[in-house]
């Protein structure tokens, strides 16, 4: 007998209640480790040099400047065929890359998975715990964004991504790592949703994220909050049409999003969506969200001068000035897990620091990107070159891309996923 599709709902929600109740008692949970935090120092001992480094080989790791290990996930087309032939659908593999936001995790909600979109239908995922190991290509449909992959923040086999009008759940299983794809939800009267153009989050909780909805015929945006647990629309808000960076707050308790025309970000409160916004951070610049160990919800982005944070849900024209660090274009990742940490990957320079809020004026060298920051004839290098560091919820890894620029200064191939394990450098 064929169950009704009234039936077939009722019974994907009950297996969705029981995922979440699984990971809220630990039944889907990875084993942790400790972190090895560095030592934070003055700004005064900030390093701005790389010392030398060999690139190390395919899944090779050795210890980098700062004596964390490091190793490279991502290799050519020749090594990952090698490790892994292709499906029979695929004829060629593509050179590995990655390109996300730091604000978007690389990792799953526990750390055991790493994973990386090709666009081609096929995702590359390595497994990081209890060592790291490229383990699978994973079949996904073709169109979809890398930059609208979201892990799930209960299970550590599943993600979400949009495509057109729709949100999307994956889940592989972690023994054959066949995909299974849900459509979660379809959006009625638009004509697409995102994850906030690549910079959008879910919840800690996993019960919440914000989408940037676009109607037909209409270049106006619209924020939608909404609520996965209950698969809803929670309420939507109109905005105007230069919207960018998109997202919720680690807490849930904010909505936020970036008026690209005016250079403003604004806030909302996810229990009142059409209330008047709270205005901060008129730059515009690529941040990450910050929870301290109070709980009290930051923004982190770079300025001019250094590290300015501010406090999400109060108008704060100026923000504070919290390390002088010498500044430049370059992304935040906040750990979620780690309460008041997070990272810095500089693109002049190739620095990867780590800030703590509890710490002003203090930081420390993680590793440097050893990208190229211009290519063989003295351009500057693209966009989708970016390191873009992105930092595990507890920040025991941080993934990042570099095309490991040669002696000479040139790239040596296209770039590739390295991971820096936190947990087994030095405490302290």
């Amino acid at each position: 007998m064929r169950m009704s599709e009234a039936g077939v709902r009722a019974l994907g929600h009950v297996i969705v209640g029981l995922l979440w109740l699984a990971a809220a008692t630990g039944a889907v949970a990875a084993p942790r480790g400790p972190v090895a935090w560095p030592a934070f120092l003055p700004e005064s001992a900030f390093q701005p040099a790389a010392p030398a480094l060999r690139r190390p080989g395919f899944l090779e790791t050795i210890e980098n400047a700062a004596g964390y290990p490091l190793t490279r996930l991502g290799g050519s087309s020749r090594e990952m065929i090698s490790a892994l032939p292709l499906p029979p659908a695929m004829r060629q593999g593509p050179d590995h890359r990655i390109h996300w936001y730091s604000r978007t995790s690389a990792t799953s909600a526990t750390g055991r998975y790493a994973i990386s979109w090709l666009e081609s239908g096929l995702a590359a995922l390595w497994r990081l715990q209890p060592k790291m190991d490229f383990v699978a290509w994973l079949t996904v449909p073709r169109g979809a964004s890398p930059g609208q992959v979201i892990w799930d923040k209960q299970d550590d086999a599943a993600f979400w991504w949009t495509r057109s009008n729709r949100i999307v759940r994956t889940r592989f299983d972690a023994r054959t790592f066949e995909t299974r794809h849900e459509v979660v939800h379809v959006f009625k009267g638009y004509a697409t949703v995102s994850f906030g153009d690549g910079e959008g989050d879910i919840s800690r909780d996993g019960g919440k994220v914000a989408l940037q909805g676009r109607r037909p015929g209409n270049p106006e945006s619209w924020l939608i909050a909404y609520d996965l647990a209950a698969r809803a629309v929670a309420g939507e808000r109109r905005l105007s049409r230069d919207i960018d960076a998109l997202s919720v707050d680690p807490t849930g308790a904010w909505l936020v999003w970036t008026d690209s025309k005016v250079r403003q970000r604004f806030s909302v409160p996810w229990t009142d969506i059409d209330a008047t916004p709270f205005t901060f951070e008129r730059s515009g610049r690529h941040g990450d969200f910050v929870v301290d160990a109070k709980g009290i919800v930051w923004f982190a982005t770079t300025s001019g001068k250094g590290i300015r944070l501010w406090q999400v849900g109060r108008d704060n024209e100026e923000g504070v000035l919290h390390w002088s660090v010498p500044s430049s274009d370059g992304h935040i990742s906040g750990m979620d897990g780690a309460p008041g940490k997070f990272t810095y990957t500089r693109y002049n320079g190739g620095q990867i620091i780590l800030f703590d809020t509890a710490r002003p004026n203090r930081q420390a060298i993680l590793g440097y990107t050893r990208h190229c920051e211009r290519d063989e004839f003295g351009a500057p290098y693209s966009y989708a070159r970016e390191p873009r560091g992105s930092a595990a919820m507890d920040g025991r890894y941080l993934i990042f891309a570099t095309d490991w620029c040669t002696a000479g200064g040139t790239p040596s191939r296209q770039p590739e996923m390295y991971a820096i394990e936190l947990s087994r450098g030095r405490k302290e």
